[in-house]
């Protein structure tokens, strides 16, 4: 018999950024109190992944990833290796690789091809270590579908096109080469009525939620600053546009999360 699960897991929060830095353990609690048992704080920066390392090691529930967020990609080019990201990939509370992808939203220059070769670095971690990565993707579908087919004939991807609001074709593409989605607030959102047209078209289990805290606080929390409590409103917004039970909906994406995360033991 498949086993049920009754709890939440936030897989994407920053739980390192200051704006946290004075109420980290009442928002690990207040996570905890609303039923989400399990948290992965995200990391955007390589150089200030001993931040995260500090976190983690001070919460049981709180798991992490390592990588480089694209918008950070000048701060970073070329200053780690793919050995870097490997040693620190053996930390036992690593779940997983990123975020890292495509954001041409703020180009003050052009460093696209520095933003694919460090995109194409994490991918290959995630190959070589067998941890799923993370993928930021803004202002960039027709890129970062090049990639993902370039990609997807060298090795069988393990990905998750995280806070998504891209394009109902990106969608499609990455659920034929086997990726998952994660929603965010967004869906709770009046305007955004795209991403619940897509949702209603993603499998069951290829579903992820997530926060992206401190950003994107769902309603009716809008405006707010963020944290993985409020998960349960993006939750029952999935509910409501898949017409599924909210037990069900917590089920499936707890089992799709576990799956995919699987270094993190229940």
């Amino acid at each position: 018999m498949n086993k049920k699960y009754d709890f939440l897991i936030d897989t994407h929060c920053h739980l390192d950024f200051d704006d946290y830095d004075l109420e980290i353990d009442a928002v690990v609690k207040n996570a905890l109190n609303a039923n989400v048992r399990y948290l992965i704080t995200i990391s955007t920066k390589f150089k200030l992944f001993h931040k995260i390392e500090n976190l983690v090691s001070r919460f049981d529930n709180v798991y992490c990833s390592v990588g480089t967020h694209p918008l950070y990609i000048d701060d970073e080019y070329e200053s780690y290796t793919l050995s870097d990201l490997l040693n620190a990939c053996n930390n036992s509370k690593v779940v997983a690789i990123g975020e890292c992808g495509l954001d041409y939203s703020r180009l003050k220059h052009d460093n696209k091809k520095e933003q694919e070769s460090m995109f194409r670095l994490q991918i290959e971690c995630s190959n070589v270590s067998g941890l799923p990565f993370i993928i930021h993707n803004r202002n960039s579908d027709e890129d970062m579908e090049r990639i993902l087919l370039d990609e997807a004939k060298k090795n069988k991807l393990r990905g998750v096109l995280h806070c998504f609001s891209s394009s109902e074709r990106l969608a499609m593409v990455a659920i034929d080469l086997g990726l998952s989605i994660s929603f965010t607030g967004i869906i709770t959102f009046k305007n955004a009525n795209s991403v619940r047209d897509i949702l209603r078209k993603i499998p069951n289990d290829r579903i992820f939620v997530e926060t992206d805290s401190p950003f994107l606080a769902p309603v009716p929390h809008r405006g707010k600053r963020n944290e993985p409590s409020y998960i349960t409103k993006i939750v029952d917004k999935i509910s409501e546009v898949k017409q599924l039970p909210i037990a069900e909906v917590i089920n499936l994406t707890t089992k799709n999360s576990l799956k995919f995360f699987d270094k993190i033991k229940v």
